[in-house]
């Protein structure tokens, strides 16, 4: 429970810099406006956004945009592939 005495330093961190002003985040998507933050959030939303599919499922060839969402499919859909890890 905060103090409701009108003072931000009643107030948690997270929330003061929530109110110091309504600033709009610096980046945004050209195509659909949609706003980050910060460049590398734009950066992953701009594959989605243009439809890039840059990263396959080497099991069943299905297309991602990101690797961390293959990574969890094959974990999810193909539990026994192993990569192949063998040195010539």
């Amino acid at each position: 429970m905060y103090l409701d005495t009108g003072v931000l330093s009643a107030q948690p961190r997270h929330n003061q810099r929530l109110r110091l002003g309504d600033r709009q985040p610096p980046y945004s998507c050209t195509r659909c406006g949609r706003q980050y933050s910060h460049q590398p959030g734009l950066i992953r939303h701009r594959k989605q956004c243009e439809g890039r599919y840059d990263i396959q499922c080497p099991v069943c060839y299905k297309q991602f945009h990101r690797r961390d969402a293959c990574k969890q499919h094959i974990l999810s859909k193909h539990p026994d592939y192993t990569e192949n890890t063998t040195t010539a």
